[in-house]
């Protein structure tokens, strides 16, 4: 799947044009990256190094093109098509990218689908827990928080499985990208998670 993918799911409402072509900046490269949240996969260093050379470019076109467009679905989608970007081109994202590449899983067309199928069943799995502790009457938003934690473990673990190390890696930083702001809302942190794991709390 290339990685403007996402485009096709958002329901555009205002003119969002001109800050949706700011992602046209990149050089559209192979990649496997999943709606908000997968892994990318280049075949060629050369490809990687080349999409990385233009970010500068579209962080500024973003920047300048952000007020234009009053939808806050485009707006958030187009960050994090960024964001996403900015981990595959670092220090941190670029090696382990890379191995991927040259790894049994890049040319095996199925590891698309098994991932996203892994994905989907640990966010089904999530939001059944949240549906029965929301039922409970002392719930608080912040309750959701272990079961968060556990969505995230089980992505990783999946991805792991299917792949390697290096894919449950990836999975666990895009995932962080693309769901930090998101699960924040529920007045989750790191230390919030164990904290309330060590005292027992559901």
């Amino acid at each position: 799947m290339r990685s403007r993918g996402f485009k096709e799911t958002i329901e555009v409402k205002g003119d969002c044009s001109e800050l949706l072509a700011c992602e046209k900046i990149l050089p559209d490269v192979d990649v496997i990256l999943t709606d908000h949240s997968l892994v990318s996969m280049m075949e060629k260093a050369e490809a990687l190094d080349h999409r990385c050379t233009k970010l500068s470019s579209l962080n500024s076109c973003i920047t300048s093109r952000l007020d234009t467009c009053d939808n806050d679905t485009v707006k958030s989608d187009v960050r994090l098509f960024k964001d996403i970007d900015e981990y595959i081109c670092s220090a941190e994202g670029r090696p382990v990218i890379l191995r991927i590449a040259n790894s049994d899983c890049a040319p095996n067309p199925l590891v698309q689908v098994q991932i996203r199928a892994m994905l989907q069943g640990c966010f089904e799995t999530f939001m059944i827990f949240i549906e029965l502790e929301a039922q409970k009457a002392e719930y608080e938003t912040s309750d959701a928080c272990p079961f968060i934690d556990q969505a995230k473990t089980c992505a990783i673990q999946g991805a792991t499985d299917i792949c390697d190390a290096d894919m449950g890696t990836v999975v666990a930083n895009i995932w962080d990208i693309a769901n930090g702001n998101r699960f924040a809302e529920f007045g989750c942190t790191q230390n919030a998670i164990q904290s309330r794991e060590c005292t027992g709390h559901p």
